[in-house]
This record gives structure tokens, C-alpha cells and sequence, in this order.
């Protein structure tokens, strides 16, 4: 995650500022770019392939995919310039849609439908409470940040010495990311009103959630 100091301490020396409809406006394309990639990848690619990779090799599919994800983050949270910023964002969109390739196939199209319903319904409502109380979600992010460390760390050592990680892992992550949505929206809201911040803002809100979404189907699929 970009730390809200970098941002706030970054000079956009390329980049006015513009109003605050354009900006938000920007921000909800450029998550709708995100999506509309992913969904375009789920419904045009043979997950077969992806599926049979990740199997063979699932360090160098889980290494390939982190490399991915890392340069992306560091691309757009090291430029100023939107453009360039908007393609450290494709770098994590893609990686995260062969993600989706790879998964979804094994979900019935009922728990795909209600963890998309869920993933939006707390998405709106976590920014609204973003928007409704900034300060209290802005001091949450060390909270989150270290959380969400402690939970990765866990699950990582459960996954490679067990096997298998418990499902209240799930339950964890979705509150971590959807304390995440209202933290990144106000977050974005609190910062210049540049393009490409409004960049950097969406990679955020994006990466919380497709995330979210994930962790939702397998909790759905449970039941």
C-alpha cells in the first residue's frame, strides 16, 4: 500500500490541479478501466493453461505475480506523471485478472453473483463512511498496515507448514480491506486534486477491491 505521507509529500510538478468532479471522476474510470480489463480477460481467456501453470509451479506462478504487483506499486507511486502512473496501475490489473482467469471457473456462478453484489455493497458504503468521517479512517492506516503484515505473515507460515489456512483468515482479510476502502477513499479525498494522484488513489481502491472480492467467493462458497 502507498503510505498516505509519500503522497502527501510528493510534488506534482507535472500534474495541475483540476476540480473535485474531475477528479473523482477520474478516479471511478480509472477503477472501471481495472474491471472492465479483468472482465474482459475472464471472458476471453482459457484459464486451462493458467490453471495447469499454477499447479506445476506455483512459486514461480505466486513469484511471477508478486514481481508484477511490486514493480507496478512502485511505478506509480514513484512518478508524478499520470501517464506513467496509469501504467504502473495496468501492472497490477493484469496480474491480479490472471488471478481471476485462474479462480473463478471453480466458483458456481451464484457465489460469483453474491460476492460481486456484497464486494460493491461494502465498497459504497465504506466510502461513504470515509467521506462522512475522514479523520477516524486517516488514523486508522498503521493500525491496518500492521494488521494486515501480522496476517500475511500467519497465513504464510499456516499455508506452508499445514497446507491449509483457516477460513476465519478470510473473515479477517475482508475487514482489513474494507477498513482499507474507507481509509484509501479518504485518504484520496485529502490529497491534492491532481490526475495523478487520482491515479495512484484508484491502484488503491482497486487492489482493496479485487481483494475484498476474492476473499468474499471463498467465504461464499463455504456455505
Amino acid at each position: 500500500m502507498l503510505s498516505t505521507e509519500t503522497v502527501w509529500n510528493r510534488r506534482d510538478t507535472q500534474d495541475e490541479i483540476i476540480s473535485e468532479r474531475a477528479y473523482n471522476l477520474t478516479i471511478g474510470a480509472v477503477l472501471l478501466w481495472g474491471f472492465a480489463v479483468n472482465a474482459w480477460m475472464v471472458e476471453n481467456i482459457n484459464p486451462a493453461p493458467i490453471i495447469e501453470f499454477r499447479a506445476e509451479s506455483p512459486w514461480l506462478f505466486l513469484g511471477a505475480y508478486f514481481v508484477s504487483i511490486i514493480a507496478g506499486t512502485m511505478i506509480y507511486s514513484k512518478s508524478d506523471n499520470p501517464g506513467i502512473s496509469f501504467l504502473g496501475y495496468n501492472f497490477i490489473v493484469l496480474p491480479l485478472g490472471v488471478v481471476l482467469v485462474g479462480i473463478l471457473p471453480f466458483f458456481d456462478a451464484s457465489v460469483v453473483s453474491r460476492a460481486f453484489v456484497a464486494t460493491a455493497g461494502i465498497t459504497g458504503i465504506m466510502m461513504m463512511l470515509g467521506t462522512a468521517f475522514p479523520k477516524a479512517f486517516l488514523g486508522m492506516g498503521r493500525a491496518l498496515f500492521i494488521a494486515l503484515i501480522a496476517t500475511m505473515i500467519v497465513e504464510f507460515g499456516l499455508y506452508f507448514f499445514t497446507g491449509s489456512v483457516p477460513g476465519i483468515f478470510d473473515w479477517i482479510v475482508v475487514l482489513l480491506f474494507s477498513g482499507y476502502i474507507g481509509y484509501d477513499w479518504a485518504r484520496a479525498q485529502a490529497l491534492p486534486k491532481t490526475y495523478d494522484n487520482a491515479v495512484d488513489c484508484a491502484a488503491s481502491l482497486y487492489i482493496d477491491i479485487v481483494i475484498l472480492f476474492m476473499r468474499l467467493l471463498r467465504i461464499f462458497s463455504r456455505r
